[in-house]
């Protein structure tokens, strides 16, 4: 039995209710906005269930949640997942992901430029140490370079840049 100054008291948390898979598995959002009731026993919970799975981005409206998996993640990065946010209209039909945050900062610095109003453009990488925060801004330059060399050049060259360089570096090496 709750008192009467729980809910004042911050003592209540409201529930929020989650659909489930074929298997019965609750499901949480990509995009946390989504929910029903927003706060921090939720945002964890979703983190953790999604991080479970392998999900290791979440949206926040346009906040990316980033959780370091501290293991390689099989087709999460690379040419063929770059370039399904590349070859997106919205990005919204797309999984949150630190691509999709760099597509946006592109395309609205473009859009600036179009509109003759130029825009400065900011990603912001946060966390502690050890986060993997630098290997999150790893993965914005190599798809801004990447996308800023396919915008360039619309015919795409035989390889992108950086795949020039790590081949070049690797033969150096050899």
């Amino acid at each position: 039995l709750l008192s009467p100054s729980a809910i004042d008291d911050g003592m209540l948390v409201m529930d929020n209710e989650y659909p489930t898979d074929s298997e019965g598995n609750i499901t949480c959002p990509s995009d946390l906005i989504t929910l029903t009731h927003l706060h921090e026993p939720a945002v964890v919970y979703c983190l953790e269930q999604r991080y479970k799975l392998d999900q290791i981005y979440t949206a926040t409206g346009p906040v990316l949640l980033a959780l370091n998996p501290f293991k390689p993640i099989r087709h999460l990065y690379g040419e063929v997942t770059m370039k399904k946010y590349f070859d997106s209209k919205t990005n919204t039909d797309l999984p949150p992901h630190v691509y999709q945050i760099a597509d946006t900062a592109f395309r609205n610095m473009l859009r600036s430029l179009e509109d003759e109003q130029p825009k400065n453009q900011a990603i912001l990488v946060s966390g502690e140490s050890g986060a993997g925060k630098t290997v999150t801004t790893k993965f914005v330059m190599k798809y801004l370079a990447a996308l800023s060399q396919r915008s360039a050049n619309p015919v795409a060259p035989a390889k992108r840049a950086y795949l020039q360089v790590q081949e070049k570096k690797q033969q150096a090496t050899q």
